[in-house]
């Protein structure tokens, strides 16, 4: 008889760590999609600030260059007007 409830209770406390096991093994699942989650979230967190660094560093570069178009362009019409300058001074030279 004290061998029967011995073997009850062993039969018992097994059958809870296996729930309890079980339980352990979902709570690790879950654990394991959230991470698999997180690891997406912040695998598109990066692609978006990769794509945020290129877009940024293409402006800048069409910035740039813009600039040094529209001032080789500044220094292009200032040339002509050195150049008009001068043919002015030779009209007034000559009118002298």
């Amino acid at each position: 008889m004290k061998r029967k409830r011995t073997l009850e209770l062993t039969s018992q406390k097994l059958f809870h760590d296996r729930e309890c096991l079980l339980i352990e093994r979902k709570n690790l699942e879950i654990k394991l999609a959230t991470n698999d989650c997180e690891t997406e979230r912040i695998n598109i967190e990066k692609r978006r600030a990769e794509l945020a660094l290129q877009k940024l560093q293409n402006d800048l570069s069409l910035s740039t260059n813009g600039n040094n178009n529209n001032n080789n362009h500044h220094h292009h019409s200032s040339d002509q007007e050195d150049h008009e300058d001068n043919s002015v001074d030779d009209i007034s030279d000559f009118n002298e």
